[in-house]
């Protein structure tokens, strides 16, 4: 079974893919894979350097102080960056 089927069929590949990177259940193989199926290019290393993103925060920046604001970033970054790889 497909991991990405937990999310349902309602969610974006962008819901999907930000979730997944939140998530340690999924590699990042699994999440690489995910991408390719859906005409994406990554490698691993850009995909380990944006979980380590997501995870990290920057005491020295206000907003960080309130998580819910670092995951609004940071799933703004995640759907930024599928925007920028779908157009041509």
């Amino acid at each position: 079974m497909d991991k990405f089927q937990r999310f349902g069929p309602e969610a974006s590949v962008s819901e999907k893919l930000y979730a997944a990177l939140h998530d340690e259940d999924f590699t990042l193989t699994d999440i690489l894979h995910f991408l390719e199926k859906h005409g994406f290019s990554s490698t691993v290393d850009k995909l380990r350097t944006m979980r380590r993103v997501m995870f990290t925060l920057d005491i020295d920046q206000p907003e960080s102080r309130d998580p819910s604001r670092c995951i609004d970033i940071s799933r703004m970054r995640v759907h930024t960056w599928i925007k920028r790889k779908k157009s041509p």
